[in-house]
């Protein structure tokens, strides 16, 4: 018998690497204002690796919705339904 898995456990299972992670746990906005340093350097490839993983949940209907945000901040959070 198949053990229930939440859509987070899912979601976590289709993330690569500890930036996903960071993303579906709320640890990292979407937006990545909490890039610093070399990190802030390499703010498209973070972009591009946000984008994977909405791919990914979309692809494997894991439901989620993007909430937070405003336009002065920015700064949202991806959270899995």
């Amino acid at each position: 018998m198949e053990k229930y898995m939440s859509n987070l456990e899912k979601a976590l299972g289709l993330a690569r690497g500890c930036y996903q992670r960071s993303v579906l746990t709320g640890e990292a906005s979407l937006s990545g204002a909490e890039l610093k340093g070399e990190a802030r350097r390499w703010s498209a490839k973070y972009r591009v690796s946000r984008l994977n993983l909405i791919s990914r949940l979309k692809v494997n209907n894991i439901p989620f919705k993007v909430v937070g945000g405003t336009p002065k901040t920015g700064v949202s959070r991806l959270v899995v339904l």
